[in-house]
Formats: C-alpha cells, structure tokens, sequence
C-alpha cells in the first residue's frame, strides 16, 4: 500500500510540472500571438500609408516624379502584404495549438483532481488498516496477558496439588516413623512384626538411633554449655532426615549421597515445613567443634537452637508426639 502511495506522489509531481510547462507554453504563445498582432497592425498602418502615397504619386502630375519609385513602392507594398498573410497563417497555427495546450491542460486538471481522490482514499484506507492493526496488536497483547495470568494460575493450582501429595505422603512416612517408635518401645505391649513390611531393618535402626539420641540430648541440654545437647541433638535430626528420605515413596534414595543442607532443603521443596532459620549457625559450630573450637553461644541463642532441634524433630515424629500436618 505505502508503495501505491508514493508512485501516486510521483505521479502528481510530474502532472504538475507538466502542468506548469503548459501554463508557460501558453503564457508565451499568447504573448507571441499578442506581439504578432501588434505587428500586423502596424504593417497594416504602414501599407494603408504606402497606399495613399502611391495613389498621390499616381494622381501627381509632377514631371520630376519617376516611375521606377512608383514601382519600389508597389513592390513594398506587395511585400508588406505577403508578410501579413504569412503572420495570419502563423496566427491561425498558434492559435490552434493554443487551443490544444488548453485542451491538454484541462484534461490533466482532471488526472489530477482523480489521482489526488484516489490518493485521498488510499490514505483513508491506510489508516483504516493501521488502526485495524493496532487494535489487533493490542487484543494480542491482551490475550497473550490473560493466557500467562492462566497459566501462572494453573502451575500454582499444579503446585498446590503436588503439594498436597506430597504432604499426604508425608503424612503416611511420619505415621510410619511412629509406628516403628511405639512398636520398638520398652513398654509397649505390641509385637515388632506390627511394623509395617515397606520398612526395613535399616530403616528401623534409623529411627530407634534417631529417637534415642534426642532422648539422650535432652538429658544434657545446658544454656551455658551446649555443646552436648548439640552433638547428640544433631545426630538425631540427621539420622531422622535420612530414615525420612528412604521412607517416604516420593523421594530419591540418592538425595542422602548429598551435604545434609541440601538433603534438609529437598525435603522443605517437597512441601514439609521444617525450620531452616539456624540451619547454617548450627552447621557452622558444628564445623568449629569438629576442628576442636570451642563454642560458647548466648544462653537466649542455645535455647532457639534446642526449640529449632525440637521443633524438625517433632515435626518428623520423633519425639513421641503426633504432629498435625494440616
């Protein structure tokens, strides 16, 4: 369309210098025809004069008037008669051609009014097509907004819904690791073929080591000395994260091969809120006893650390209370 456009332009352009040319043409013909006019007058003037001359030469009876300038003026005035009939006949051609240039001028007027309401409509067209586009553009958009808020909708209801499964099977693997703790408790009335057949004896030392060095860490936690309660508090919650992982159905075995705060995160990823707030500080001190540091943290902080160690711990089942996952 746009190329339409300029070729029309172009068009006009030369229609109009066209034009023009016309126009000149016909401003100097009519000044030529003007001129010769002028001139045809004053010839017809200077014959008319030349006329009466001769008629008084030829009515004189002057003895001293001589024939031959009788005949010099005839020959004049022959002359002078000739070249009015050849003006005459250029007048008549310029005038037909006058008439034609007026004929083309008009009929190019025309072209023009024609092309420039073809030109005029294009335009319109154009625009029409450009607003028609721009709405299109703009509905585009707008569908390809309301398709991302769907689909940002629909992964989140997908989210939810595998974390609810996850979540349900998270509540059957707590409920299992209960189930081996009542079973291998002392005074339990139950008999250890009631553990469920999915798990193993691995599984079960797992649990039991779990438990009993959390029972054991409790017994030894001190806000001025911690580092017993953290040993043995830290190797509950790992045993418990490794029993966890092998347990439960929808997580890989390997992730055990992994450094347990990747093993801990893959299991808050799966949907279990564990509490991650000391996650690191507890690893960092357990870093500096292992490279035979002393760790004397605040009292208030050794108290998070064991309601941080309590709380994971619970929330797997291995502290003998049932936590709600709901």
């Amino acid at each position: 369309m746009p190329s339409q456009v300029d070729e029309i332009l172009t068009l006009h352009s030369q229609l109009e210098k066209l034009s023009a040319n016309h126009l000149q043409t016909k401003y100097d013909l009519t000044q030529e025809l003007k001129e010769l006019t002028q001139k045809e007058e004053s010839f017809k003037t200077e014959i008319d004069g030349l006329k009466d001359a001769v008629d008084r030469l030829q009515t004189e009876s002057k003895p001293e008037r001589k024939t031959e300038d009788i005949t010099k003026l005839i020959i004049t005035i022959n002359d002078l008669e000739n070249e009015i009939a050849d003006n005459e006949l250029q007048n008549s051609e310029l005038e037909s051609e006058l008439t034609l240039k007026k004929t083309e001028h008009g009929i190019l007027v025309n072209k023009i009014k024609i092309l420039q309401s073809e030109k005029e409509q294009l335009e319109d067209s154009s625009n029409q097509k450009k607003a028609e586009r721009s709405r299109a553009e703009k509905a585009s958009v707008k569908v390809r907004s309301e398709r991302e808020k769907l689909n940002k909708l629909r992964r989140q209801i997908e989210r939810k819904e595998e974390i609810k499964k996850n979540l349900e099977s998270a509540t059957q693997t707590i409920s299992l690791i209960e189930q081996v703790i009542t079973t291998t408790s002392p005074i339990a009335d139950s008999d250890e073929n009631e553990v469920p057949q999915e798990v193993s004896k691995e599984i079960k030392d797992l649990i039991f080591n779990s438990k009993q060095s959390f029972d054991e860490a409790q017994t030894k936690f001190s806000s001025t000395d911690l580092t017993p309660y953290l040993l043995d508090a830290d190797k509950a919650y790992k045993l418990g994260i490794k029993a966890f992982i092998l347990l439960c159905d929808k997580l890989l075995d390997k992730i055990i091969d992994q450094p347990f705060i990747d093993q801990v995160f893959e299991i808050v990823n799966y949907g279990l809120i564990l509490n991650t707030r000391h996650l690191n500080a507890v690893d960092a001190m357990l870093q500096k006893l292992e490279k035979g540091v002393e760790i004397a943290p605040l009292a208030s902080f050794a108290n998070e650390v064991r309601d941080y160690f309590s709380e994971n711990l619970s929330l797997l089942g291995l502290t003998g209370n049932i936590q709600d996952l709901e």
